[in-house]
């Protein structure tokens, strides 16, 4: 009688089986310590993520004392504690960086194009307001991006239509749904002010070199007013705000030059300055109280956090209310700066 070779096979199967559940007990075990580590860190993110957001509204505290402790309200200029830059300030295991306050009333606003609209003549033409005629020579303040004045209308016209609740275009280069519907990848004008200055990258006319080089120089506040902090303009600025006969052309840069030679923006001007100097010894107390200002309500501050691995920029936009003696957060904006 042969012997049975039963007990032998069914030995095979076992270590088969054996090493099936070993197998499967270290995949569950790798399994849960992945899982284990990604929880820990999804928690360690999130801690860190509001530790960081304090660390940033900490830099907002400290922007709103400084605007608020202004020893000269009659004037803001650069030479001030709130225009000045601070290393980057350690913070336990984290580091906290914050970009010197800029004054946003030093930049052409954009939602200004609002401010002076008429009744459209023929064809849909608008009467140039003066903020529009500022606008354009500000464009052209960027020889190599805008060759004339021509150019510098048609995107200004564009801007227009893209801020204002008509259907019309405006002028004979204006842009409306009709023309932004039949690109490649269609939308539809905002018909509403402006809520970041992004938004010009959308509109007609406006290429990403000439928005590179225009974003430094414009802003978007919530009001449609316009006016321009000398003391802090900057000096593409400081051409457009101003003609020397032509209202369609601005000032020559070497005009502007001669002026900052003679202004030390350590101390700036007030209300009785502006006329003691070239080139605006010829404006009239219309022009300069309409445009032109010396103290600003609108600021931005810029900062960056770290803690760990994880960093994040925010940056808030303050409105000033000395009257009231207070600052009010008008808007926060964290990620890409």
């Amino acid at each position: 009688m042969k012997p049975c070779r039963c007990y032998r096979n069914q030995n095979g199967a076992a270590l088969v089986v054996a090493l099936l559940i070993a197998a499967l007990v270290a995949v569950i075990g790798v399994r849960m310590g992945n899982e284990y580590q990604l929880t820990l860190r999804r928690a360690s993110n999130v801690i860190y993520s509001d530790q960081i957001m304090l660390y940033l509204y900490s830099a907002e505290s400290i922007a709103k004392q400084l605007l608020l402790a202004d020893e000269e309200p009659e004037k803001d200029y650069r030479g001030e504690a709130w225009a000045e830059e601070y290393p980057p300030v350690p913070i336990g295991q984290g580091m906290l960086a914050a970009q010197p306050m800029r004054d946003l009333q030093g930049r052409f606003n954009l939602n200004s194009l609002l401010d002076g609209l008429g009744v459209p003549q023929g064809g849909g033409i608008q009467p140039e307001s003066a903020n529009k005629q500022m606008f354009m020579r500000l464009l052209q303040t960027f020889p190599d991006t805008v060759s004339d004045v021509s150019q510098a209308r048609a995107i200004a016209d564009a801007l227009i239509d893209w801020l204002d609740d008509g259907s019309e275009p405006t002028g004979f280069d204006g842009a409306e749904d009709s023309y932004y519907a039949q690109l490649d990848v269609p939308y539809r004008t905002a018909d509403s002010m402006m809520s970041s200055v992004s938004e010009l990258r959308l509109v007609k006319g406006v290429t990403p070199e000439l928005y590179r080089q225009l974003a430094p120089h414009v802003t978007v506040l919530d009001v449609i007013d316009n006016k321009i902090n000398m003391n802090t303009a900057t000096k593409n600025v400081l051409q457009a705000v101003a003609h020397n006969g032509d209202p369609l052309q601005p000032l020559a840069a070497s005009d502007i030059e001669a002026y900052l030679e003679q202004v030390d923006p350590a101390v700036g001007l007030d209300s009785l300055g502006l006329n003691e100097y070239e080139p605006w010894r010829s404006l009239d107390g219309d022009d300069v109280k309409d445009h032109f200002a010396y103290t600003s309500e609108y600021f931005v501050i810029s900062g960056i956090a770290q803690l760990g691995e994880i960093s994040l920029p925010m940056r808030s936009v303050l409105k000033v209310s000395r009257s009231e003696n207070k600052v009010t957060v008008l808007s926060r904006s964290t990620g890409s700066l």
